[in-house]
């Protein structure tokens, strides 16, 4: 059986790290102007490591985003 901190090391790795959560959207809006990407990616903090990394919204936050909009 594989320890909690070895399944913490492995939630990160090859995920790329940022120092704070600026520096995250500054990448993600670097990406999403040189490739066209899922615009659904958002900067989070990570329990694991205490950094910030880009991914996937969870459905949650997709729905909030669109009512939010739409009351617009």
């Amino acid at each position: 059986m594989a320890s909690k901190r070895g399944l913490r090391r492995k939630m990160c790795t090859g995920k790329v790290a940022y120092v704070c959560c600026d520096d995250a959207k500054a990448a993600l809006r670097t990406i999403r102007r040189l490739h066209v990407t899922d615009e659904w990616q958002i900067p989070y903090h990570c329990r694991c490591c205490g950094r910030w990394h880009n991914g996937h919204a969870p459905g949650y936050v997709r729905r909030a985003i669109l009512e939010r909009q739409a009351r617009w």
